[in-house]
């Protein structure tokens, strides 16, 4: 593990993680500092840091300059994929299993690397599924006589927006929206009963009367 330098795997996404979190311009990891000016919008890790980290969780090997450009290209574009694959070979050489740890990680890189790099926007599929549902609401919540029924469709075991249960805000706005729309409920049931009546009222014998059989 590289504990020295505080880069190994976990430490190093941890803190990426809380750096983009708070935007802060400094993650301490370990004893020294993971990256030292932050951009609040990407974090950076510094390989000057990583390397020294490497060299002593190598046992103070040093790479040779090609083996280091190599990892260099790959460390730039999947950085957190090449500090999983030295925390796993500096384990391996501290037990004496490897002999050179640069030459090992070298001949790993292509684990290091996805074998596809799809971007996908949780925020937009999450304002997608949202703006459905608020749809449906409006078009048809005046058929949902009850709010339990409501949350059980959206929150339930199977509910269309269970994963997002935990949102008291979310989960407001949608039934006050749904509110807005049981005055249209009650108008409906009304016209229905008014129609029910009228009809009983002007044609009383044909509820009663039976059928002419067809000759």
């Amino acid at each position: 593990m590289l504990r020295t330098a505080g880069l190994c795997y976990r430490h190093a996404a941890n803190c990426l993680a809380q750096t983009r979190a708070a935007g802060v311009r400094a993650v301490h990891c370990g004893s020294v500092d993971l990256h030292t000016n932050v951009d609040p919008t990407s974090a950076q890790v510094s390989w000057a840091d990583t390397r020294a980290a490497l060299c002593e969780s190598f046992g103070g090997e040093l790479p040779e300059h090609a083996t280091e450009a190599t990892i260099v290209e790959v460390f730039e574009r999947f950085p957190l994929g090449v500090l999983r694959l030295a925390e796993e070979i500096a384990t391996a050489k501290s037990a004496g299993k490897i002999r050179s740890g640069w030459a090992v990680l070298r001949s790993r890189l292509p684990a290091a690397e996805p074998i596809a790099n799809p971007v996908v926007s949780i925020a937009t599929r999450r304002a997608e599924r949202i703006r459905v549902i608020e749809q449906y609401i409006a078009n048809a919540g005046h058929t949902i006589d009850r709010e339990s029924e409501l949350l059980d469709d959206l929150y339930g075991e199977r509910g269309r927006l269970r994963e997002y249960r935990d949102d008291d805000t979310l989960r407001e706005r949608l039934l006050e929206l749904w509110r807005k729309t049981q005055p249209a409920r009650h108008q409906l049931e009304r016209e229905a009963n008014e129609r029910e009546a009228n009809y009983r009222r002007l044609d009383p014998l044909r509820r009663r009367a039976p059928r002419a059989e067809a000759v």
